[in-house]
Parts: C-alpha cells; sequence; structure tokens
C-alpha cells in the first residue's frame, strides 16, 4: 500500500475514533452523576474540589521559589510538605492530609 491510498484510511479511521469519543464524552455529560459533580464545583460546595484549590496554592508558592531551576526529579514528594503547613486547610480535624 503507497501513501497515496493509506491516507485516506487513516483519515477514516481517524473519523471514526473522534465520533466514538464524541459520542461517548456526550453520554458522559448527560449522565445525572456528571451533572451532580458540575453543579457543586460551580457552586464550590465540593469538598475534594477544595482541598485540591489548596493543594494547587501551595504548589504555586513552591513554584514561586523554585520557578527557574526546580527542585530535582522526584523530590517533590519531600519539599512539598514544607510548603503544606503553611496551609492548615489541607489536613482535617485529625491531622491527617486530604489531599
Amino acid at each position: 500500500m503507497n501513501t497515496t491510498t493509506r491516507k485516506p484510511v487513516v483519515a477514516v479511521i481517524l473519523l471514526i475514533l473522534f465520533g466514538y469519543s464524541l459520542k461517548v464524552g456526550i453520554e458522559a455529560a448527560n449522565s445525572t452523576e456528571a451533572r451532580s459533580r458540575l453543579k457543586q464545583a460551580a457552586t464550590q460546595t465540593d469538598v475534594a474540589l477544595a482541598g485540591r484549590r489548596v493543594a494547587r496554592a501551595a504548589t504555586l508558592d513552591m513554584m514561586q521559589e523554585y520557578w527557574v531551576r526546580g527542585t530535582g526529579v522526584g523530590s517533590f514528594r519531600l519539599i512539598f510538605p514544607l510548603y503544606q503547613q503553611k496551609y492548615p486547610a489541607i489536613f482535617n480535624e485529625n491531622g491527617i492530609r486530604q489531599v
């Protein structure tokens, strides 16, 4: 099979995959669970999203200090807890990390 006959076949396969992905995405968006999660996210009542916002703020603080050179491969798990301490909302009432 030369390249001129292969191009339409690849285009058709990609079109089919895109159509299937679009169908699955529309079905997922129409589910009541998805609508409920989107509503919670929009009204900011989801506890998980609130924890992620706090963790993102701590991460941004860390990035501001190490934005040029970073902290090194694999060091996030060692450095992040230092910044996490500035945000007590990350922890629950028992001191256990929520994020």
